[in-house]
């Protein structure tokens, strides 16, 4: 399992957490499959994940959204940073405020879609310390470019 996440970093630790989380689910569930998650709601998945040792709220939220369907809003640091920078979270929030914000904000359709899409933007040309903002196409709704 170590190799196989080893890309993510701390693939150790990560390793060690993910094999007891599998070995929780499979005592609490017989099986090692998200069969029990598909007929639970959005808040009924939220709080029996995030009981697990390890698994935070984007974890969870990209369960919801990649595994199970549900119209979840993930948002990693990719995200983070361009919907601060965007001004949809406000700079001081923090990562579950800017969960709860973009979930808001985003029509259950066009949840994986803008989530990909951000990251794609976030990997490409919305970067931490040097962004493309001449390469954006959100440049014109931007305030970041006019604040630097």
């Amino acid at each position: 399992m170590e190799s196989a996440i080893r890309v993510g970093g701390l693939a150790r630790t990560k390793s060690g957490v993910i094999q007891q989380t599998l070995a929780t689910v499979r005592s609490e569930q017989g099986s090692c499959t998200l069969d029990a998650l598909k007929m639970m709601s959005m808040e009924q998945v939220e709080a029996y994940l995030k009981r697990l040792k390890g698994v935070g709220l984007k974890t969870i939220r990209c369960v919801q959204v990649f595994s199970l369907g549900q119209p979840a809003f993930p948002v990693d640091t990719h995200i983070f940073r361009i919907s601060k920078r965007l001004g949809l979270v406000p700079e001081k929030a923090g990562p579950e405020s800017a969960h709860r914000i973009m979930g808001a904000l985003t029509p259950a359709a066009e949840v994986l879609p803008f989530h990909m899409n951000l990251i794609t933007l976030g990997r490409r040309v919305c970067k931490p310390a040097r962004p493309l903002c001449g390469q954006c196409v959100l440049v014109r709704l931007c305030p970041y470019p006019r604040s630097r």
